[in-house]
């Protein structure tokens, strides 16, 4: 007696070349039609399939999750782990927009993207003037920098931490945490001294998460190719 043969297989074999085949015409012929779709949109400005490329049409919505420190003061015990509380969401409305649009004469346009970010209460667990505690991010990361440095900085970054009574939490509100900001005397000091100079530290006078990005554009400047009309 013979074995039967599966009948399945010619199916998946077939299913498999078409599929191959599929993804080997996508592979080449993808960045031409993204080309045409992309000239037949642009290229009809006064259309509203334009406005719906220039500024997205729908609200988008973005939801943070805060982790509140509820210990704190049992950081230097050693039997006890540090514990977390989420709290969350906090709901924004996000808008994205093309502006500064440049038409080039090599068939590209360069444009900025601009973004705003709106806190939506009603979708929201609490207000942005929650209290909570976090750990000390500015401390966290100049301890991480300080690290490489001779005996001699480290004890006079060590003083600096002393004198100014940073602890390794932080109290703040949910908006100062994302985009409001909030001051850290750590930030004004490593502006005033040489040896931060070198590193990537914004130039800003405050800390939070997402501090200065809504309302403001971003990449600097994107190009996007044309096909040629």
């Amino acid at each position: 007696m013979y074995p039967k043969r599966n009948g399945r297989r010619p199916y998946a074999l077939t299913c498999a070349s078409f599929l191959a085949a599929v993804g080997t015409i996508l592979m080449f012929f993808a960045p031409w039609f993204y080309n045409i779709t992309a000239n037949f949109v642009l290229s009809l400005t006064t259309k509203p399939t334009f406005d719906l490329w220039r500024k997205n049409p729908m609200p988008l919505y973005l939801e943070f999750y805060i982790f509140n420190w509820t210990n704190p003061g049992d950081i230097y015990k050693p039997n006890i782990k540090p514990h977390f509380k989420e709290i969350g969401p906090f709901v924004f409305e996000e808008t994205k927009e093309k502006v500064n649009l440049t038409w080039n004469d090599n068939n590209t346009i360069t444009f900025n993207h601009l973004r705003y970010w709106y806190f939506d209460e009603s979708r929201s667990c609490a207000n942005l003037s929650t209290q909570i505690t976090t750990l000390n991010s500015v401390a966290v990361f100049a301890a991480s920098i300080v690290g490489d440095w001779s005996y001699v900085l480290r004890k006079g970054f060590d003083f600096s931490l002393s004198a100014l009574s940073t602890t390794l939490e932080k109290v703040t509100t949910v908006g100062e945490l994302l985009f409001d900001g909030y001051e850290d005397k750590l930030i004004s000091l490593a502006h005033s001294m040489p040896q931060m100079k070198s590193l990537p530290i914004p130039n800003y006078n405050k800390f939070g998460w997402f501090y200065e990005v809504s309302k403001s554009t971003f990449p600097p400047v994107r190009k996007l190719s044309l096909f040629s009309a």
